[in-house]
């Protein structure tokens, strides 16, 4: 798979995300478990779905305009890298058992991210 396949395959995933959880914010029951189900939890989890269907459009519309893409991939791994962190922080209040898996799911995405823009302009 070529960089600019890979890096459309990223983005597309993250609008994927996004449109996820603005539409069905109880997705997030598996990170943050029976407390996504509150409503002030549905905003938070629409506000996430928000950023991330901005970052995968964003990317998406420059890989199909030749416009610089580095900076979109950038922002997109800095905030897989936030949730990362968010996630290791949180072990002690939503279980090893939820935040491991979303940690090792956004290091990933700041792995990719990050790689992806070392490759592309």
């Amino acid at each position: 798979m070529q960089d600019r396949q890979a890096a459309c395959c990223y983005a597309a995933t993250r609008v994927g995300l996004g449109v996820a959880l603005l539409m069905a914010p109880r997705v997030m029951q598996g990170w943050v478990g029976p407390a996504a189900r509150r409503p002030e939890a549905k905003v938070l989890t629409r506000v996430a779905g928000a950023r991330d269907l901005a970052l995968g459009l964003g990317t998406l519309l420059a890989l199909g305009e030749g416009t610089p893409v580095r900076r979109w991939l950038q922002v997109a791994a800095a905030v897989d890298a936030a949730d990362t962190l968010v996630s290791l922080a949180a072990v002690r209040h939503i279980t090893a058992r939820r935040s491991l898996p979303a940690a090792a799911l956004a290091t990933g995405g700041a792995v990719t991210g990050t790689w992806l823009s070392g490759r592309l302009n």
